[in-house]
């Protein structure tokens, strides 16, 4: 009889799977989503201080490029941030079914994806709108300091969310190398093909914004969100891998 009492309570004590699974989204996606809004407004703000200090006697709406750029640049870290987390997500639910698939449904395939989509947007957004104003251009260096920083801020913890699920600990020191690594993977990725998409985006943008330049934009946005999902995927991947091995 005792038993019996012992499974009931157990049964009523015991969460449901889908309360479980409920429970389990929502906090993930809302700690991405915040996330997403320092990693997208932090590098923003710092970028545009950079650029003002630079050139603050070009005649410029500061002002209106400053508001709009609080909207813009954590709406471009939300996009990536919740993408990654919600792709990523589904692909270690699907992975789990085993054979093989984890091949095709794991992290770096899941991040890219994340970020070929996320980029659109804002990428067609970005060219159209900072392109038409007529001043200095922010320069290749400023947009990947921005683009990789904002990277690094989203990629740290959902990676951390992710060791956690597999329930290793989140040990810093992990997340920390495998940071680096991924960074200087990207790093090398975008002294290579940052000049020819950001350049030649902003450039064709500067003199057909009307005919083409959010096209121009969106192709660009997405190939830099994908270069930037591959990153997170890398962080993830060798920080999943360093802890089974310290395990």
């Amino acid at each position: 009889m005792r038993a019996a009492d012992d499974d009931l309570a157990w049964e009523l004590g015991a969460p449901s799977r889908g309360s479980r699974r409920t429970s389990t989204w929502a906090p993930r996606i809302a700690a991405a989503f915040g996330n997403g809004v320092l990693a997208g407004l932090v590098p923003s703000a710092i970028v545009l201080a950079i650029y003002f200090y630079e050139h603050r006697d070009a005649p410029l709406p500061w002002v209106r490029i400053a508001s709009i750029l609080a909207v813009y640049g954590p709406g471009v870290g939300v996009l990536l941030a919740v993408f990654s987390e919600a792709l990523l997500m589904i692909t270690d639910r699907v992975a789990k079914a085993g054979y093989g698939l984890v091949a095709i449904f794991n992290p770096i395939v899941a991040c890219t994806i994340a970020g070929v989509v996320a980029g659109i947007a804002p990428g067609a957004i970005g060219v159209i709108v900072f392109g038409s104003y007529h001043g200095p251009f922010v320069g290749t260096a400023l947009i990947a300091f921005g683009l990789i920083s904002g990277a690094m801020m989203v990629a740290v913890p959902l990676a951390m969310r992710a060791r956690s699920v597999r329930g290793a600990p989140r040990n810093r020191i992990v997340i920390a190398a495998s940071t680096v690594i991924a960074t200087a993977i990207l790093c090398g990725v975008a002294a290579v093909i940052a000049p020819a998409i950001v350049g030649g985006a902003f450039a064709e943008a500067r003199y057909s914004v009307q005919e083409h330049g959010g096209i121009v934009g969106a192709v660009a946005g997405a190939i830099g969100g994908g270069v930037v999902g591959v990153f997170i995927g890398i962080v993830i991947v060798f920080g999943r891998a360093l802890a089974t091995r310290r395990r």
